[in-house]
């Protein structure tokens, strides 16, 4: 088990298929994703153009995002898009091999701060060790989702103000009478928070009712077409699903 390898003409052909499957996906007419070489490796996602706006992310540099789907009342779920790929010199050429795919959903408004963080979909590929090569993060599924949306309030400064804004356009409840609570809500908000939930990663690959070694939950892309596929599909089926907030 190895990662697949590809020269620097194929991985730009990728990346100009992933920047017209992104641009399909988003609301904006045209998407930029340009690339950046990072020494060691060679890294790509959205940049900015047209319709494209920054804003930051709970870990890491702030990044440029795309307005993906309008959720109602002027609130926009946003797509940002990051590829990196391992650089390996052979001989006298270059080949790269894939290192991780990540697409991340923000919820904002147009020209506002904040966009909270609200979840990603990401497949991280194998890395090399002294045993060899293996997937990342121990045991964890590849590919997977995880989900940041408390952590983006629990570290904003304005937490209500970000909890109003993922609120946006919904039916307020029925009011219903409780007993006395036991713990008032900034205390759990301080415990909930103090959690890296942020951190877990849910298997979306996971056929587990079926019989090993048919069960597996950690994959690693054979190709950039099927990189391309699962990119294509995720931001599908997130489309899908945003319809539901």
């Amino acid at each position: 088990m190895r990662p697949f390898r590809i020269n620097g003409e194929a991985l730009d052909a990728h990346r100009i298929a992933t920047q017209a499957l992104i641009t399909s996906a988003s609301i904006p007419p045209t998407v930029a994703i340009e690339s950046e070489n990072l020494g060691g490796k060679v890294a790509f996602g959205v940049a900015r153009c047209a319709g494209a706006e920054r804003t930051s992310r709970n870990r890491g540099a702030d990044v440029f995002v795309v307005p993906l789907m309008d959720l109602g009342s002027g609130l926009l779920a946003w797509l940002g898009y990051r590829e990196e790929w391992s650089l390996e010199a052979v001989g006298k050429s270059k080949l790269f091999s894939f290192q991780s795919s990540s697409a991340t959903i923000h919820f904002g408004f147009e020209g506002i701060e904040p966009k909270p963080q609200m979840f990603r979909a990401e497949w991280a590929g194998l890395v090399k060790d002294g045993k060899g090569w293996g997937f990342q993060a121990g045991d964890a599924g590849h590919p997977h989702w995880q989900f940041d949306g408390l952590e983006s309030i629990a570290t904003t400064e304005d937490a209500e103000a970000v909890a109003e804004l993922i609120r946006a356009d919904r039916p307020e409840p029925a009011l219903r009478e409780f007993g006395v609570a036991t713990i008032d809500m900034p205390e759990v908000k301080a415990v909930a928070s103090s959690r890296a939930t942020g951190s877990i990663h849910f298997a979306s690959a996971a056929a587990w009712w079926r019989s090993h070694p048919s069960d597996a939950h950690a994959h690693h892309p054979e190709n950039v077409q099927q990189i391309q596929r699962w990119l294509s599909r995720t931001l599908s089926y997130i489309s899908v699903e945003l319809r539901r907030v």
